[in-house]
């Protein structure tokens, strides 16, 4: 039996066919098939298409470090909105392919399947305020090249030479957006999960960590522009929860049960799994660890930390769907996330949740 919802095609866009499309398609995510591609840009387009014909305005740069201004102060100023928004859906996309890639190229699943990037859409579409070209969009395709060089660690022939990416991705990523620093603890304990204690590359990892800033300071002292107070993170925490309705109260509360979920799937079969199986998700945790404080630390760096928080989550939350033993449980999510999806889609209220 279906129900038949009185829906106004201009007001929720492509968030319909989405609904439709979904419940037909979740046999084609867990395995290998041609198909699954195209339906997954299928399924991202009628996520997505509401975003980019109506995109969010720009707000005032809060997180701190070189791409608030290069966004606010360049590319919002020169671009349209519209181009914002297409920006913002194709790194989101082009973030949970490589997600997805990285995840199953380190066999952290029993067979290849497009879950995690699946997942991925769907939680990045059940919050507005992830919408916005703002720099944590910028910093998740950084994230995810930065697990991929941690996990790395555990065989590879150059053990020093993904030591010093590893801290340069960090380097680099903390002057780009301040918030960044909190992966310097997560790179450390992955260095100690994944390599025996070597006294020359724990120094190689600070000292490339530290040679990003090292060139920006000399740069700027060379022509006259010290001012290295600009690059050090500000100690701001967050004071006061931002204006929540129920429906934004409703879809964090959905989000909680649906990784929650995956992590207890993880569970059942982590026993069974490889060492480095168990120590690549093990890293994959502790990374949505030290990325949880950033959605506190500084003040208004909710949605730039949740973007970010949201790689481990949808990597756990993947397992919701590919258990075997609970196949209602994968249709319940599928059907509750379509539902917040089209309630989402009205612009009019939920979307300006975004931007306060």
């Amino acid at each position: 039996m279906g129900i038949v919802y009185n829906v106004d095609w201009r007001k929720y866009n492509g968030g319909l066919l989405l609904a439709t499309i979904l419940i037909f398609v979740i046999s084609l995510f867990k395995d290998r098939n041609p198909f699954m591609v195209p339906v997954l840009l299928l399924v991202a387009f009628g996520l997505k298409f509401a975003f980019i014909s109506n995109p969010l305005p720009a707000e005032n740069p809060t997180s701190g470090g070189i791409l608030d201004t290069v966004l606010y102060k360049s590319l919002w100023v020169k671009l349209h909105p519209v181009t914002m928004g297409l920006f913002t859906q194709v790194i989101i996309i082009i973030s949970g392919l490589y997600l997805n890639f990285l995840l199953n190229s380190r066999r952290m699943f029993q067979k290849i399947n497009l879950l995690p990037a699946l997942s991925f859409i769907l939680f990045t579409s059940l919050f507005a305020g992830i919408q916005r070209l703002h720099s944590g969009i910028v910093m998740l395709p950084v994230t995810i090249l930065l697990l991929h060089q941690v996990l790395l660690l555990y065989h590879t022939s150059h053990p020093r030479t993904t030591v010093v990416n590893i801290g340069l991705i960090a380097g680099f990523g903390t002057l780009l957006y301040h918030p960044y620093w909190w992966m310097l603890p997560f790179c450390i304990i992955g260095l100690a999960q994944m390599r025996p204690f070597r006294f020359n590359e724990w120094i190689l990892l600070i000292i490339s960590f530290l040679i990003p800033a090292y060139i920006i300071l000399s740069y700027e002292y060379l022509t006259n522009q010290w001012n290295p107070s600009r690059h050090w993170p500000v100690w701001n925490p967050l004071r006061q929860l931002p204006a929540f309705d129920t429906w934004w109260a409703a879809a964090i509360g959905i989000s909680l049960i649906w990784v929650l979920s995956g992590i207890s799937q993880w569970l059942s079969i982590n026993n069974r799994a490889l060492i480095q199986t168990r120590k690549n998700w093990y890293l994959t945790v502790i990374l949505g660890i030290f990325i949880l404080p950033t959605l506190f630390y500084p003040q208004g760096n909710l949605y730039e930390g949740l973007t970010l928080l949201l790689v481990p989550a949808s990597a756990l939350g993947s397992f919701t769907f590919l258990g075997q033993s609970r196949p209602q449980l994968r249709v319940f999510f599928f059907w509750m996330v379509c539902i917040f999806l089209l309630d989402g889609f009205d612009l009019g209220s939920h979307l300006q949740l975004g931007s306060q």
